[in-house]
């Protein structure tokens, strides 16, 4: 009679759980694809943070070649021959932003364009029985196209006052 008893017992007994480990390992699966996935993104992102870095020192670089260009132009009598720019009564801004032709390889691919702001004017000041040219030029230097990630323009400008 102990027998039906044991066979009994047997059946109520909760069986034990299987798939446990599937479901393991289809968890663990997911959680390890989705860090490949981040580890790629982030990796992608890194390559671009040195070149990113190398263009904005290029593109002010670029407009300070730029900026150098227009002081010679405005200061120098000769640089500029539509005008006499020996004089300091004479003013040698141009009338439209004047673009700087850039040479070497550091700083091709910049489009650098140079003026005299605002309103491309400058303004005499005299002082005694000297004559004084002030002169606020802007340079700017751009690279890529706008909304692009490769896109930099810099803007620097410098005030120069001639005798």
């Amino acid at each position: 009679m102990s027998t039906p008893r044991r066979l009994f017992l047997s059946r109520t007994r909760p069986r034990p759980q299987r798939g446990v480990a599937l479901i393991t390992a289809i968890f663990l699966l997911t959680v390890v694809a989705a860090l490949v996935v981040y580890m790629a993104k982030i990796s992608r992102v890194g390559g671009y943070v040195p070149t990113l870095s190398d263009l904005s020192v290029r593109a002010a670089a670029a407009a300070r070649a730029g900026l150098e260009a227009g002081i010679y132009t405005v200061t120098v009598s000769n640089a500029n021959p539509a005008l006499d720019c020996a004089s300091a009564t004479t003013d040698c801004c141009p009338a439209a932003p004047t673009a700087v032709a850039l040479g070497g390889t550091y700083l091709s691919g910049f489009q650098v364009v140079w003026s005299c702001a605002p309103a491309n004017t400058s303004l005499s000041v005299s002082e005694g029985s000297s004559t004084y040219r002030v002169y606020a030029l802007q340079a700017t230097a751009t690279y890529g196209t706008l909304g692009q990630i490769d896109f930099f323009q810099r803007t620097l400008a410098a005030t120069v006052v001639k005798q």
